[in-house]
C-alpha cells in the first residue's frame, strides 16, 4: 500500500505493491486522492474468459495489464452508469487490473468485481 496526503492509500500504487485478488471476487476500494491509482493483482490457472468491472457512483477507467505490464484492455464507462468493464479471455498466469479516476480530480469509494468463466 502507497501513502497518500493525508493518510494511507488502501491499494498499492503500482504493479510491485498490487493488492492480491481471486476469481468470483468483490473487494472494496477508494480513490483517495486525485491521480490515485489503484493496482490489483490477479491469478489465472487455466484459459478463461475474465470480466472487471466496478460498481458504484465513481467515475472509474480501468486497465488489464499482463505479467509483463503490458496493456490488454481498456474501458471507460461499458458498465453501469459511469463505471468500467472490461471481459477477456485469457491464458493463464498473472495479470493485472488498475483502477482510477476518469479525471485527474476524480476521488470516491466503488466496488471491483472480477468474474471469470471457462
Amino acid at each position: 500500500n502507497g501513502d497518500v496526503v493525508g493518510g494511507t492509500d488502501d491499494h498499492g500504487n503500482g504493479f510491485a505493491s498490487a493488492t492480491p485478488v481471486v476469481l468470483s471476487s468483490t473487494t472494496e476500494g477508494e480513490l483517495e486522492v486525485g491521480g490515485d491509482r489503484d493496482y490489483f493483482q490477479i491469478a489465472v490457472d487455466l484459459p478463461t474468459s475474465i470480466t472487471v468491472e466496478t460498481k458504484g457512483g465513481t467515475d472509474t477507467y480501468c486497465t488489464l495489464f499482463n505479467d509483463d505490464q503490458e496493456s490488454l484492455a481498456t474501458d471507460d464507462d461499458s458498465g453501469t452508469t459511469l463505471n468500467c468493464r472490461i471481459e477477456a479471455t485469457e491464458d493463464a498466469g498473472e495479470y493485472f487490473i488498475e483502477v482510477r479516476g476518469y479525471s485527474g480530480s476524480t476521488t470516491g469509494r466503488y466496488e471491483l468485481s472480477v468474474g471469470a468463466s471457462d
